[in-house]
């Protein structure tokens, strides 16, 4: 930390920037789904992966099972999805899109544009800074040191190509 830098600078930035974010994103999606929040998110992803397990979606879409299940409540009610029992292990719930699940219009999810303003180098920076701090406050609350575990488990039971689809729709956000 720089000397003449008030120690809380950077955190109310940051808290204003994540503000700003939801704002624009809320903005964004007056009259549909938000791609990034709820039901918007779960029919986004599934348009991706096409189909997925409640428990892999909720791991990579880092959602509780609980939040996520009241999601595909919302959905099946609304006809865009059904859930089926797995095929190979009853345990497992699979969740499809329905015909108008799939002709719904895919939710806009315009969350990256907002870091166009910065330079190829500067977003390298952030995202390496981020990294930084997302490692280091993982580490503060006891979260697993390696998450890859988990994934590789999802990556198993989705298959390469599906879950190939769903990372990129986790990682950035694109439709």
């Amino acid at each position: 930390m720089t000397d003449g830098m008030d120690p809380l600078e950077l955190p109310m930035k940051m808290a204003h920037v994540s503000r700003l974010m939801r704002l624009r994103r809320a903005e964004n999606a007056k009259g549909g789904m938000d791609p990034l929040a709820g039901q918007g998110r779960v029919l986004a992803f599934l348009k991706i992966a096409g189909e997925a397990s409640s428990a892999d979606m909720a791991t990579i879409l880092g959602i509780r099972q609980q939040s996520l299940n009241q999601s595909l409540v919302r959905l099946e009610e609304e006809g865009y999805i059904v859930r089926e029992q797995a095929e190979e292990d009853k345990r497992r719930i699979i969740v499809r899109l329905t015909d108008k699940g799939r002709s719904a219009e895919p939710p806009k999810n315009e969350a990256a544009s907002a870091f166009e303003v910065l330079t190829d180098e500067e977003q390298e920076q952030l995202s390496s800074i981020l990294d930084k701090l997302i490692e280091e406050l993982s580490k503060e609350l006891g979260l697993p040191e390696d998450p890859d575990e988990r994934m590789e488990a999802v990556r198993r039971r989705m298959g390469e190509e599906r879950f190939r689809r769903a990372m990129m729709f986790h990682g950035y956000g694109a439709l």
